[in-house]
């Protein structure tokens, strides 16, 4: 079975976190910028791009995605400091791995981390999150996949899209149904994650993002330390659509913090 991870470039190791409904092929521009300072260990999360067809672990967590990372890297030697990239649901298992491993974390790029566990539960954003989860519970996967991706991309971003791409992305709604879970149900709080990650972050944001996303934005700028928060002219899905205000500022930083 294929590990879905790759490993390029030499250097200190970036570990670099995909989005839902997307895959590791997202960082490669990105990829090619860093490679020449750093080893990039590009992962493909569970259910998603190279493995999409392949088992995923039971009962599904973000540590699940930590630890099938750290087995990797203990394989493959690679030793730290580590660097994080994560965008999105990427960002959240960034903010996991980080608390598991905050002696070996140096540096965190991430950009609107999907970690919807560390607001509190009567917040709005939460609520409005969860009846987003139990909406597409509802629905078929085709009609999930408009409702999703609607939701962080605008109104009628998915019946613009060519039917086969429509039809890849309806394919995925289970895993994002896990992903959901995964985000939800994570019992680390921001408490926690505030006494353990001493790593520096570099914390992104876009000006036309979602309030849901905004706001665990804010819960992570008002307690993690060494927090710089850069706000771009994009939305959630910027480190895609907007990859030329974004990849720099990844590249700036992490090269600040060799």
């Amino acid at each position: 079975m294929s590990t879905g991870i790759e490993v390029s470039g030499s250097g200190p190791v970036v570990i670099l976190l995909h989005s839902s409904l997307s895959s590791k092929e997202q960082w490669k521009p990105l990829i090619k910028q860093l490679s020449p300072r750093f080893t990039c260990v590009n992962v493909d999360l569970q259910g998603y791009g190279s493995i999409a067809n392949e088992g995923i672990l039971s009962p599904y967590s973000l540590k699940c995605e930590v630890e099938r990372i750290q087995q990797f890297l203990q394989q493959k030697a690679l030793s730290g400091p580590y660097y994080l990239v994560g965008h999105s649901f990427g960002g959240a298992v960034a903010l996991r791995f980080a608390d598991a491993f905050k002696q070996q974390v140096k540096a965190l790029c991430i950009f609107e981390p999907v970690a919807f566990h560390l607001l509190d539960g009567n917040a709005p954003q939460r609520q409005k999150v969860s009846e987003l989860a139990v909406n597409m519970d509802n629905i078929t996967d085709y009609e999930g996949a408009a409702l999703f991706t609607n939701y962080w991309n605008g109104e009628g971003y998915f019946s613009a899209l060519p039917k086969p791409i429509q039809q890849g992305l309806a394919a995925m709604m289970p895993k994002v149904a896990l992903d959901f879970e995964a985000i939800i149900n994570e019992p680390k709080t921001v408490q926690e994650y505030a006494n353990s990650i001493s790593a520096n972050v570099l914390l992104m944001t876009g000006e036309q993002s979602r309030s849901s996303a905004k706001a665990v934005v804010a819960v992570i700028e008002d307690n993690l330390r060494h927090v710089t928060k850069i706000e771009i002219n994009g939305g959630h899905m910027a480190p895609l659509m907007q990859s030329s205000l974004v990849n720099p500022l990844i590249m700036d930083y992490l090269c600040s913090h060799i």
